[in-house]
């Protein structure tokens, strides 16, 4: 129960299961209150990202039909899912995971595992 309460609660599985992969990860010689606080803010930048995106998507003025990336539930504003993360550069994964020792390591390993 302890690595299901790391997850968003509200994703669809897939998308869960990949977050506690992610929270697995950045466990490794970390404390828990590290760990839950980082993946917040893991959820509330790849939100936020993914936000930008559609609101970019939306203002354009051509319809383009979804790829076949966009149906692993990436669009269900859990941000933190596997396309959003393969996608991502492991220096601003860092950034965001800086508080957590081995950081540079653990963010080019969660982008491999995407």
């Amino acid at each position: 129960q302890k690595w299901h309460s790391l997850a968003d609660p509200n994703a669809p599985l897939e998308v869960r299961r990949f977050q506690i992969v992610v929270a697995a990860r950045l466990h490794a010689r970390c404390q828990e209150a590290v760990v839950r606080k980082v993946m917040k803010s893991l959820r509330e930048v790849f939100t936020a990202e993914e936000n930008d995106k559609q609101a970019s998507a939306n203002h354009s003025t051509s319809s383009v039909a979804p790829s076949d990336d966009d149906h692993d539930s990436c669009n269900s504003n859990s941000g933190l899912c596997v396309s959003a993360v393969a996608k991502a550069d492991p220096e601003v994964l860092a950034n965001v995971i800086s508080s957590i020792q081995y950081y540079n390591t653990k963010a080019k390993h969660i982008v491999m595992a995407a």
